[in-house]
């Protein structure tokens, strides 16, 4: 069990150096495109920011039809929705996954 939990520490350890994106100096907000692709995701920035609150400001009455991750093998990873419109038509919305516990600053 010793040899086991060496390499594990080690390893939870380095997670925090991963470099991912530091938006400690970026005030919260939605950044990038229009969600309409993943060349045009949505970037939400800070704790209030969110895809289901961006999707409720940019078409109003809409509704959430399904969430899935779009994680392609060495690729960005995506939170896509799938989004009816008011009027009935619909659309899909990406926003771009950045982050994580690795990018939590003391």
């Amino acid at each position: 069990m010793r040899f086991l939990a060496i390499p594990l520490v080690a390893l939870l350890c380095s997670c925090s150096t991963f470099g991912g994106p530091d938006y400690s100096q970026i005030e919260p907000g939605y950044y990038g495109g229009d969600g309409s692709s993943p060349e045009q995701a949505v970037l939400a920035v800070g704790l209030n920011q969110s895809g289901p609150a961006w999707i409720a400001e940019k078409y109003p009455g809409s509704t959430i039809k399904m969430q899935a991750l779009a994680a392609p093998p060495g690729k960005k990873r995506y939170d896509v929705y799938t989004v009816e419109k008011a009027d009935g038509e619909t659309v899909q919305v990406w926003f771009l996954l950045s982050g994580g516990l690795s990018d939590l600053k003391p």
